[in-house]
């Protein structure tokens, strides 16, 4: 079966298999802050009575609920009316909950706004010849998440896109890794996952590539960690050009 994926029409030369040609992100968390709508749907169940901290409120849907949609296996309204009933909200309260929503956007995971310095910081990616994708767990196939980046002023910059949903998995399965491989042209050892999630950079890792762990926990494994995107320009560039020693 063909995959539905974004990819620009430029040529690329093979070059040594040693440097990096591709750095792939995870946007959600690196390049744009997902949270505002999901901190806001916290808030308005909260209102209602709900006594739960953010991070409780939110591990069941990412954990539970998300990933049958991430996978399009589900949609979008009814993973979130399940997961808003499992939470005990009464249907009363779950009618006006569902009666706002829609003034937020059709999903958690839309309207959201690139980070500081990250223009910047892919136009100095791209412009030292190192190739930009994004492989995505998201609700949106790549056409849309490529429109999505485009709003930002970001979707230029990118020579491929493959969302989970265009694959039907999400990351840390293989299958997406070499997905993104095939559509860049690389082999796994040219390539460097740039993520806040341990299960992408795990995934990657197993892959063959080199990771990145943005502003992630100690218990990720990675080859390099930054606690900003802009961190990234000289450790992407360095790779381009000469392999370095993993971090210990």
């Amino acid at each position: 079966m063909a995959v539905n994926v974004f990819r620009s029409d430029a040529a690329w030369q093979t070059c040594e298999e040693e440097p990096i040609r591709a750095v792939v992100f995870e946007p959600s968390g690196v390049l744009y802050d997902a949270t505002p709508r999901r901190r806001w749907l916290w808030q308005l169940v909260t209102r209602l009575g709900l006594r739960l901290t953010y991070a409780d409120f939110i591990r069941p849907w990412e954990e539970l609920f998300l990933p049958p949609v991430l996978c399009g296996q589900r949609s979008y309204a009814e993973s979130m009316r399940e997961f808003l009933t499992s939470l005990g909200i009464s249907a009363a309260d779950l009618s006006e909950v569902e009666a706002a929503m829609p003034m937020r956007g059709q999903s958690l995971e839309s309207g959201v706004r690139p980070l500081p310095g990250v223009a910047r910081v892919l136009s100095r990616i791209s412009s030292s010849g190192l190739q930009i994708a994004a492989l995505c767990d998201c609700s949106l196939p790549s056409g849309e998440l490529k429109e999505q980046l485009d709003q930002l002023g970001l979707g230029g910059f990118f020579s491929a896109i493959i969302t989970s949903v265009d694959l039907g998995t999400v990351k840390p399965e293989a299958k997406n890794y070499e997905a993104i491989e095939a559509a860049l042209c690389c082999t796994a050892a040219e390539c460097v996952m740039v993520s806040s999630q341990c299960a992408d950079l795990l995934g990657a890792n197993l892959r063959g590539w080199r990771t990145i762990a943005f502003a992630a926990g100690t218990t990720c494994q990675a080859d390099a960690r930054v606690l900003s995107v802009t961190q990234m320009t000289e450790i992407v560039t360095h790779w381009g050009s000469v392999k370095l020693p993993a971090a210990a």
